[in-house]
């Protein structure tokens, strides 16, 4: 992830926007390639070209897509994974949840081949059987990062505004595990459970778009975009940005306690001394015995790195939720939505002090500082 960013800054623009022209190429041929095989030799010698342009040039950016965002995704979230595994700073009861975010997005991104695959292939009788399973699972996952993200923002919120005691009670192993076993159970009902026990919507291959999808020809197909788009989007999105709204403001009211308390005991507790051996003031300021909690700078940092997540995903899945509600949603706004993905390892790499400090580690084969298990062994070998 750093070596990309650093090409992109150091290529020059002209490369870069020869490389897209020259992928896209590719794609676009693969595609052409893919209609010759499928409808012929001679469809495109018989006056279809015309027609058949807008639809190679849609694949040619699914394909794109396909090459690109989801080995980013896979691999980017497998970087996270894998810091986690090597550094045991991170092996914290909070980081489950980050865990099982970076494997929801690994999931999605692989689902997502399946409805590429799905658009490449003719129908054939079993399709049905397999996008159904595609549609449900990815659904479900998305789902799933949504309720994760949320989860992430209490998690944020106890931390931050709560005594240690308080959070080691609520976070513990024998509450977050049964935790993590719900976000999936629900997300996974919410996705399967309308079509198929109460005939609201259906999974399957769409004909309309040509791949797997909710069916857009069934009556109530709208109905069930809204049952996702309320039971995945306006919970969770309340409880994050109230959690966030009320972690913002106790830190505002924390750092103004902190400099009335630092500046009035500072006041009591300055003594100046003329001894022989020194003849300035000593100024010694004691640390606050309010019983105001100290506020680590790192934790602060990690809940805005969180919070910049959290963000990102609302950007992405804003469009779709509202075009699911007014009737417009399709292709473009699920690609959208998925984007995330792509982008969480990215933030983590670079504004999270700890996944930042790791990821350079791993990318630059330098030993790991306070290494697990698994990394006092990848700290041998690159010390070899």
């Amino acid at each position: 992830m750093f070596i990309c960013l650093y090409l992109l800054k150091k290529l020059p623009h002209c490369f870069l926007i020869r490389l897209g022209e020259e992928v896209h190429k590719f794609c676009f041929t693969v595609c052409t390639v893919r209609i010759y095989v499928t409808q012929g030799m001679d469809y495109l010698e018989e006056g279809n070209w015309t027609t058949s342009t807008p639809v190679l040039y849609q694949e040619a950016r699914s394909l794109g897509i396909l090459f690109f965002r989801i080995p980013l995704g896979i691999v980017g979230n497998s970087f996270v994974l894998l810091a986690v595994a090597l550094s045991k700073r991170l092996q914290t009861v909070a980081n489950i949840f980050v865990i099982n975010l970076a494997i929801a997005d690994i999931l999605t991104c692989s689902l997502l081949i399946g409805y590429y695959v799905s658009n490449w292939i003719e129908y054939f009788q079993g399709l049905d059987i397999f996008c159904i399973i595609i549609v449900a699972l990815t659904q479900a996952c998305v789902g799933c990062s949504i309720y994760t993200l949320a989860s992430i923002s209490v998690n944020r919120y106890v931390i931050i505004t709560r005594s240690i005691r308080f959070y080691q009670l609520t976070f513990q192993p024998r509450v977050v595990a049964p935790w993590i076993i719900s976000i999936w159970s629900v997300s996974i009902a919410v996705s399967i459970f309308p079509p198929l026990a109460c005939g609201i919507g259906e999974l399957g291959y769409d004909w309309d778009s040509s791949q797997c999808n909710p069916k857009s020809s069934h009556p109530k197909a709208m109905v069930y975009e809204i049952i996702l788009t309320v039971f995945y989007f306006p919970v969770p999105l309340v409880v994050t940005i109230v959690c966030y709204t009320f972690v913002y403001l106790h830190l505002r009211l924390h750092n103004k306690r902190m400099k009335h308390h630092i500046y009035h005991d500072g006041l009591n507790m300055t003594s100046t001394s003329t001894s022989n051996d020194e003849d300035r003031p000593v100024t010694k300021v004691s640390r606050p015995s309010s019983g105001l909690k100290t506020i680590s700078r790192r934790q602060i940092q990690i809940t805005k790195n969180l919070f910049i997540i959290f963000c990102a995903f609302l950007l992405c899945m804003m469009p779709h939720a509202i075009c699911s509600v007014i009737g417009c949603a399709g292709n473009v706004t699920r690609i959208i939505v998925s984007l995330h993905n792509v982008i969480n390892p990215f933030i983590y790499g670079i504004s999270h002090p700890l996944f930042r400090e790791v990821f350079k580690c791993i990318l630059t084969l330098r030993p790991i500082r306070e290494p697990s298990t698994i990394g006092k062994l990848f700290n041998r070998i690159t010390t070899l």
